[in-house]
């Protein structure tokens, strides 16, 4: 899969804005990190041209990824750019280089990096558990669709109006069972980042309550409050899509209703 207009001129905005992005040898440094576990680093390192304005810069390297494919079967380099990405941006960019990672169908590692944990910490299980299941309960109202998480053999509704501590339990098994074939950091950065996709949800949410308020008191006319109603709908059912994508590479299922 190719790159959308969005995908580009958001990784074109993120390279523009990273420290690391501002001169030609710190340009050269994070390519080098990068692409150092590609066969086909050689290759790639000798057409590239770095010098120049950090925009410039970043739109003719990402055209020339974009360009060269795959490094390896399945694996387009791009994926490296992205995951290395990771390392050096904050929350916001990283939600963005989830999305495009999923775009492109980046491979997700399948065994746990050094020094990686086999289980989930107790505070993340705490926070991350019952936002899952408050998003399944969203994407039923929102989408018309069912969640579930599976792993393996085993799968858990996330839909349900009221879950259960059975149930509580059950997801807790499944998202340790993740983190053992998969590693607690990445199980753990794709829930940070759902956790911020949900946060961004309730925004919306308070964002149509404030509008119906200032309507109520006579400080807005029905046609703005219905367009601000109409546009908090669309931005959910974006954000979901987008905790959709994200969550997808940990387990996350999904069918229509």
């Amino acid at each position: 899969m190719s790159l959308t207009s969005r995908d580009f001129d958001d990784l074109i905005t993120i390279l523009t804005t990273l420290q690391d992005w501002q001169s030609e040898q710190s340009r050269r440094d994070l390519l080098e990190d990068a692409l150092k576990d590609s066969p086909r680093k050689r290759d790639v390192m000798g057409g590239l041209d770095l010098s120049g304005a950090p925009r410039g810069t970043a739109l003719r390297i990402l055209s020339r990824l974009s360009d060269f494919g795959q490094d390896i079967p399945g694996r387009p380099i791009l994926c490296l750019l992205l995951s290395t990405l990771h390392r050096y941006t904050g929350a916001s960019d990283q939600i963005a280089l989830s999305r495009i990672s999923a775009t492109l169908a980046c491979p997700i590692p399948v065994s746990p990096v050094k020094g990686d944990s086999l289980m989930l910490p107790p505070e993340t299980l705490a926070i991350g558990i019952p936002f899952l299941f408050e998003i399944g309960r969203w994407a039923k109202s929102e989408l018309s669709e069912i969640w579930g998480f599976r792993r393996k053999a085993q799968e858990i509704e996330l839909s349900k109006v009221v879950e259960s501590q059975s149930d509580k339990q059950a997801l807790e098994s499944l998202l340790n069972d993740t983190a053992q074939d998969l590693g607690e950091n990445q199980v753990k950065r794709v829930l940070n980042l759902i956790i911020q996709n949900h946060d961004l949800i309730l925004d919306q949410e308070q964002r149509a309550i404030t509008a119906r308020q200032q309507f109520n008191l006579g400080n807005m006319t029905k046609f703005v409050l219905d367009n601000i109603e109409k546009d908090v709908i669309q931005e959910k059912k974006k954000l979901l899509e987008e905790i959709k994508r994200l969550a997808e590479g940990i387990g996350l299922t999904s069918v229509k209703e």
